[in-house]
């Protein structure tokens, strides 16, 4: 299930690449940024370094 909204929050990052308005440009830019962001500081936070300090 976890998996499952993670797909449909990357199709909506792709949907948005392919928008007409160019303001969708940059906010897909932030999801496709962000959803690899916060897997890695996922792992991070669950094996505890302190990387962000």
């Amino acid at each position: 299930r976890h998996s499952a909204s993670e797909e449909e929050l990357l199709l909506l990052a792709q949907d948005g690449q392919r928008g007409t308005l160019p303001a969708q440009g940059p906010s897909a830019l932030v999801k496709n940024c962000f959803l690899p962001l916060r897997e890695y500081f996922k792992y991070f936070s669950q094996n505890a370094l302190p990387l962000y300090k």
